[in-house]
Parts: structure tokens; sequence; C-alpha cells
């Protein structure tokens, strides 16, 4: 887009309502559909409407993701996972061109295993699947991905001065990066989530099913 149609397209979107649903406040400078705090939305959660997914929220299927991929762990599908991982951390940490390079490699250095991201990554797709109004569509999930893989290592801070005093301030993880590190994830990986997620329903089926099997009751014996 030349500068000239920018402007003229930034002066015609000036003064128009947020595009985001029941949301009448006017758009954001430049040319973006929403205002100031759906656009944040945007950029940072894939939707206007998105939010955070805090950890804890998801909580109980971490923990069952992690028993389900230490069961198993010798499962092809698995491996092949674990070694991808391993190989894109790898990669990064050595400074080659990676995807979200700088993210990647700071979880490498931190210690952050394949495992810890697979696990994470499948916990929060089956989260989605068992609460969609909370994650409803997939550049939601993506986003969410992103995020929540790329914060299991501390944020990268950068040197500097504020105020004559030499701080390390952290840097701000980018929607760029947020969206790359969660599509790659789910284009990779979505079918074994999705077997994971099919493998931890079959398990709790199960469970209800003897559950009331030990439940029922005993016919009437007759005189």
């Amino acid at each position: 887009m030349s500068s000239s149609n920018f402007h003229r397209n930034a002066s015609r979107n000036r003064g128009l309502a947020c595009s985001a649903e029941g949301c009448n406040v006017s758009r954001a400078p430049g040319v973006s559909p929403f205002c100031e705090k759906h656009k944040a939305a945007h950029e940072r959660y894939g939707h206007p409407l998105g939010h955070a997914v805090r950890s804890k929220e998801y909580a109980v299927e971490r923990e069952l993701a992690s028993k389900f991929l230490s069961k198993h762990a010798d499962h092809a599908a698995v491996t092949a996972a674990v070694t991808w991982l391993d190989g894109w951390l790898r990669t990064a940490a050595t400074g080659r061109d990676a995807t979200a390079r700088w993210w990647v490699r700071n979880l490498a250095e931190h210690g952050i295993t394949a495992l810890q991201i697979l696990t994470e990554a499948a916990a929060l797709f089956v989260y989605s699947r068992w609460h969609g109004r909370t994650l409803p569509d997939d550049e939601r999930l993506t986003f969410a991905i992103g995020y929540r893989v790329l914060t299991l290592a501390p944020r990268i801070k950068r040197f500097g001065y504020c105020n004559g005093k030499a701080i390390h301030r952290s840097v701000r993880l980018g929607k760029v990066d947020r969206r790359a590190v969660g599509r790659r994830i789910r284009e990779t990986l979505g079918v074994l989530f999705l077997n994971i997620a099919l493998g931890l329903e079959a398990e709790e089926a199960k469970r209800r099913a003897k559950a009331l099997a030990l439940n029922q009751s005993f016919p009437a014996v007759e005189d």
C-alpha cells in the first residue's frame, strides 16, 4: 500500500465505529477496523474479543495430557513429535534460522524440553475442545498455544536505561511470533492432538461405564 493510499484509507477510517461486536467506540488511528482496546486484543489473542487463558485454567487438562503422554511415551507419533520439537529447539539454540528463533532459543537456554512443549500445546488443544466458549475458533487457539509455549521460559530481557539508570526490561512477545509458533505447532501436530483428546475421552468413557456397572442394583430374588 502506497503512502498516499494509506493516508487516504486512514482518513476514511477515522470516525468510524469499531467493528467488534457490541462496541461503538471510534476506531484506532490508522486502518484498523477496531478501537484501541479491541485492536490490542486482536493482536495479542487472535480475535478482538479474545482474552488471555491463564495457566491454571487448564491445569486439569495439562495433568491428563502429561499422564497420557507418559503412558504412551513409546508410541510412534509421540516419539516423532518429540524428535521434531527437539530439532526445532536445537536449530534455534545454535543461532540458525528457525521460526521465532530468538524466542525458541530462549526456551532452549532455559532448559525447556520438547516434552514440556508437547504437553503444554496438547493440554490447550484438549482444553479448547472441552471448553469451546473460551477458545471458540482456530485462530484464538493458535495464539494461545504460541503464547503459552513461548512463555514456558522467563521472557527475553534487554539492557537499557530509564531516567539515567541501567535496567533490564522484558521484551514484549509480539503478534507475529505468537501466531507463527502456534500455527507451526498446530499444523505439524494437530492430528496427534486430536488423537490425544480422543484417547482421553475414551478413557473417561470407560471410567464412567465401570462406575455405572458398579452401581447397578441387583434384580429382586423371587421366593
